[in-house]
C-alpha cells in the first residue's frame, strides 16, 4: 500500500501531461486539482493487469465520482485501455481496485 504521486510529464502550449505509475491493489494515487475556469478535453490511457483501474473525479476534493467517458461510459479498464473525455471537475485521480497488479496511468488535458 503506497501513495502513488501524480508526475507531471512533457508540456506544450495548450497540452499538460501527468503519470501514475506504478499502480496495484491498495495504493492510494494523489488527487491532481485542475486549474483554470474552462471546460478540458483529454485523454486517458491505463494499463494493468488482474484488477480493475479506473479514474474519478470530484469539484470538493473529498467525495468522488466515476469519471465518464464521451458516450457517458464509466473509465475503467481491467486492462490496457484508451478513453477519451471532457470535464469541468476539480479534482481528478486514478483509483486502483483489489487484485491490480502492473498499473499505469497517463493523462493528456488541453484547454
Amino acid at each position: 500500500m503506497a501513495e502513488i504521486r501524480c508526475t507531471p510529464g512533457q508540456e506544450a502550449p495548450g497540452r499538460a501531461v501527468f503519470s501514475w505509475s506504478p499502480v496495484a491493489a491498495g495504493d492510494t494515487c494523489t488527487v491532481l486539482e485542475l486549474s483554470g475556469a474552462r471546460q478540458l478535453a483529454g485523454s486517458v490511457q491505463l494499463a494493468g493487469s488482474g484488477g480493475v483501474l479506473s479514474l474519478e473525479v470530484s469539484n470538493d476534493g473529498v467525495t468522488f465520482f466515476s469519471m465518464k467517458d464521451m458516450s457517458g461510459t464509466a473509465i475503467s479498464a481491467t486492462g490496457a485501455a484508451f478513453f477519451e473525455f471532457t470535464t469541468s471537475a476539480r479534482y481528478i485521480r486514478p483509483a486502483p481496485a483489489t487484485g491490480l497488479t502492473g498499473g499505469a496511468v497517463t493523462l493528456c488535458l488541453r484547454g
